[in-house]
């Protein structure tokens, strides 16, 4: 089963979202993605993904969620409780999501336009986190946008091998 919702949990849902019921979709969820839902929060996100809120869904997909009002606090610990995602594809998040969202398991992971507040720009930003081993604890694989500098992707390739990573490409067109 897929469940796509676009626009459709915004900022006053946020704590809907927050409460650790499991959905009662749960079961028989494979695919779930978020697109421009400014309720979905990444921290909260995330504990409601690890801890089986959502079931086990083999891709998750998210795409400009989250809201500027959203709270920047550090994430506490969390305790994943399901197993790897098979893909992960994250597109138009600000570096501070990304602390959260890094934290994520996943094998196959598709990145998009990461926002920074500084001169590096999106491509040195996810340089930055995924050279931390607890970026994205379980990739095996790494897709980024064409977009990407040729230093910059050269690097990526660099950091993904010393971790592991058996593939990264610049193949991802997040417009599919």
């Amino acid at each position: 089963m897929e469940l796509e919702l676009c626009q459709a949990l915004d900022i006053g849902l946020q704590c809907s979202l927050a409460e650790s019921r499991t959905w009662a979709c749960a079961a028989h969820l494979q695919s779930l993605t978020f697109i421009q839902c400014s309720g979905l929060h990444a921290n909260i996100f995330i504990q409601m993904l690890a801890s089986g809120v959502f079931g086990h869904p083999q891709k998750v997909s998210l795409t400009e969620c989250g809201n500027m009002s959203d709270d920047r606090k550090p994430l506490g610990p969390i305790e994943w409780t399901i197993p790897a995602l098979d893909t992960l594809e994250l597109n138009c998040f600000a570096a501070w999501e990304m602390e959260h969202l890094q934290l994520l398991h996943a094998r196959k992971l598709f990145l998009s336009l990461v926002w920074t507040q500084g001169p590096e720009g999106m491509d040195q930003m996810v340089l930055q986190q995924i050279t931390h081993k607890r970026a994205f604890p379980e990739a095996t694989e790494v897709h980024v946008t064409s977009n990407w500098s040729d230093e910059n992707f050269s690097k990526l390739q660099c950091i993904c091998s010393t971790r592991g990573v058996k593939m990264i490409t610049r193949d991802w067109d997040q417009h599919r």
